[in-house]
């Protein structure tokens, strides 16, 4: 009777032993799972925020270039629309002298209709640049001079003169009064006289003569419109 009891007591043990370690295991790898799941979770949701975050760098970035490309593109347009030709095309051998006045033509410039100091005219314009100076006791200014010794021709047909008539122009960097300051003997002063083009292809001439009517002082100046 008492190895039965004590063999029923074994087997009671045996199975106590056995199945406290497997419990424990299993507890251990649930644990150990769940512990792996979250940091796996936990790493998704970091490598996720970090992509986003990277995400709206680049395009924050991409807005950034694409506002510069914008203002770059606007400048560009800005100074393409303002675009006058730079500096004065010199003439040469531009001197013109009668007995009371010497013009001295520094050089010209065109002006497409509407640009620069073209702003107001519905058609281009050539600007000629010079120095007057007055040799004769009788007193004049810039523009009579120029008025005295120069027509200015746009020859569009073989026996058409078309002489050009005043341009609609205004150069912000030379003082109105210049054209209308006297001149006495002896006085010099630089000025500029515009003519209205027919058209921006055809060369302009440059007929010099001595007072209205008068002889011509030198050969005609030829001035070519386009570059």
């Amino acid at each position: 009777m008492k190895k039965k009891i004590s063999k029923k007591l074994f087997a009671l043990f045996a199975v106590a032993a056995v199945c406290v370690p497997l419990a424990a295991c299993s507890g251990s790898g649930t644990g150990g799972s769940d512990t792996t799941t979250a940091e796996t979770e936990s790493s998704h949701v970091s490598e996720n925020t970090e992509s986003a975050s990277g995400a709206t760098e680049a395009s924050a970035e991409t807005t950034a270039s694409g506002e510069g490309s914008t203002e770059s593109a606007s400048a560009d347009t800005q100074t393409t629309s303002s675009t006058e030709i730079s500096g004065h095309t010199p003439l040469d051998n531009a001197s013109v002298k009668s007995a009371d006045l010497q013009i001295d033509i520094e050089g010209y410039q065109i002006y497409p209709a509407g640009v620069g100091g073209a702003a107001n005219s519905p058609k281009p314009v050539v600007v000629f640049y010079y120095d007057v100076t007055n040799l004769g006791d009788k007193e004049t200014d810039a523009l009579s001079a120029w008025t005295e010794l120069f027509d200015a021709y746009q020859n569009t047909g073989d026996n058409d003169r078309n002489i050009l008539g005043q341009g609609v122009f205004v150069d912000e960097s030379i003082s109105a009064d210049q054209g209308k300051t006297v001149l006495k003997k002896g006085d010099k002063i630089s000025y500029y006289k515009s003519y209205e083009l027919t058209d921006d292809t055809t060369s302009v001439t440059l007929r010099s003569h001595d007072g209205l009517g008068g002889a011509a002082l030198c050969d005609d100046i030829i001035v070519r419109v386009q570059s």
